[in-house]
């Protein structure tokens, strides 16, 4: 009877599908591109950097910093900032390290680069004067002047080589503080301001020490809000090979 309503063949493939499982088919969609312009530790390689040096690692803090998941891990305001009443710099020993002196803010992003300059006075006194920014490829360098003044001085990373930031002035043509997405690499881009009618922009973005971008201005993510908030549609980018202050006319 169990031969009639099992045939030898169907019994055999049943056997074999109990001790034998099929792999099951993967259902998950591929992962997202590897290109997101180093903005989230996690969804993309670091660029390769020079080995921490193992003197810096007071109390493990650099190992802290690889368990920093919320936001922009890399370039959390949270991270190393000192108390502004304390007026002094944290010692935690990573990134960023975040100081108050007065009016002065400073922010050092990286220990490849210059730590940024925030003027607190010049942004205070300068609310309605016009602005301009200049990045300085050479120096990796970007400055926010206020009626003439130097405002802000801080680190950038432009094109990475075989990349282009193109030279000349602009205006600032969009402005988009959260939610801004790009189009090739689907990453979100903080703070965007685009440049003209170009497809480049700045925005807040991780900062190694070296051009590192697919073309746009990457800002330290400290540094990025004021320069976004003290600039409006129609300021003028410089982005200049050098630039040495000889002349804030552009």
């Amino acid at each position: 009877m169990f031969r009639l309503l099992f045939p030898r063949s169907v019994a055999t493939a049943f056997l074999a599908m109990a001790f034998f499982p099929v792999p099951a088919v993967a259902t998950e969609s591929a992962s997202p591109p590897q290109a997101c312009f180093g903005l989230f530790r996690g969804t993309q390689k670091a660029p390769q950097r020079p080995e921490v040096d193992k003197s810096r690692k007071r109390d493990g803090a650099e190992s802290r910093r690889s368990r920093t998941t919320n936001g922009f891990g890399w370039f959390s305001a949270k991270q190393g900032t000192s108390s502004a009443s304390a007026n002094r710099s944290s010692r935690s020993g990573s990134y960023p390290v975040v100081s108050h002196f007065g009016n002065v803010t400073t922010v050092k992003v990286n220990g490849a680069q210059r730590p940024a300059t925030i003027h607190h006075g010049v942004l205070a006194n300068g609310a309605g004067g016009s602005s301009q920014v200049i990045i300085d490829l050479s120096a990796q360098r970007g400055y926010l002047l206020i009626n003439g003044k130097i405002a802000i001085d801080t680190p950038v990373s432009t094109a990475a080589a075989g990349m282009v930031t193109p030279t000349g002035t602009y205006t600032i043509t969009e402005k988009v503080r959260s939610g801004k997405m790009s189009t090739i690499y689907h990453c979100l881009m903080p703070n965007w301001m685009r440049l003209g009618g170009t497809s480049y922009g700045m925005h807040t973005g991780f900062l190694p020490g070296y051009p590192a971008s697919h073309g746009c201005v990457r800002l330290p993510g400290h540094v990025a809000p004021y320069i976004f908030d003290h600039t409006r549609y129609g300021t003028r980018v410089a982005i200049r090979s050098a630039w040495g202050g000889e002349s804030h006319n552009m």
